[in-house]
């Protein structure tokens, strides 16, 4: 069923709703049920519960980039999917909706790739503090030598890091969305 752009699903518990590394972007809002959020690629048992009324696959919209994890649906589970130029549209237009948006990626971010077995609630503090920043091409988030008090979490594009190696810049590693470096 189609409603306003976005499709209505009714997938079957345990059914894939879609797999880590896709190349998708749509917005989830879970209706009823749930869905469990494998957060271990090498650990399929390591999962994270969503409940009706939460949403999910902010992290593809925010990024452009591939799925992070694989979403399996819950019983009973009636999901929105809701195409992304309709989620950015919204963010863009409604101040509330991108904060409450901006907040959770921050949130699940860290849950997932620190502290997957601690509630959100518990993680609050610590993602209340987080900026999000935006750079130009070719700005520098630090420079090699300075004290490292701050974790990046790279949201969108990509990031490269580099070292001096005989008095030259040289680019040892690209960061992608989805990942981070301090």
């Amino acid at each position: 069923m189609s409603v306003l752009g976005s499709t209505v699903h009714r997938p079957k518990a345990g059914e894939v709703v879609f797999r880590r590394d896709d190349y998708t972007n749509s917005f989830y809002t879970i209706l009823e049920g749930s869905v469990e959020i494998e957060v271990g690629e090498e650990d399929a048992t390591r999962r994270i519960t969503l409940e009706a009324g939460q949403f999910f696959g902010e992290g593809s919209l925010l990024s452009g980039r591939r799925r992070s994890a694989t979403v399996h649906a819950g019983r009973d589970c009636t999901l929105i999917e809701s195409p992304r130029r309709d989620i950015m549209k919204l963010m863009n237009s409604v101040e509330a909706v991108r904060a409450v948006v901006d907040r959770l990626s921050v949130l699940r971010a860290i849950q997932t790739g620190f502290a997957p077995g601690v509630p959100l609630s518990a993680l609050e503090p610590i993602a209340s503090r987080a900026k999000l920043n935006r750079y130009k091409s070719d700005e520098r988030l630090f420079t090699e030598g300075d004290d490292g008090d701050t974790l990046h979490l790279i949201r969108r594009g990509s990031v490269s890091v580099s070292r001096q190696v005989g008095g030259r810049e040289v680019v040892v590693s690209y960061v992608a969305a989805g990942n981070t470096c301090c």
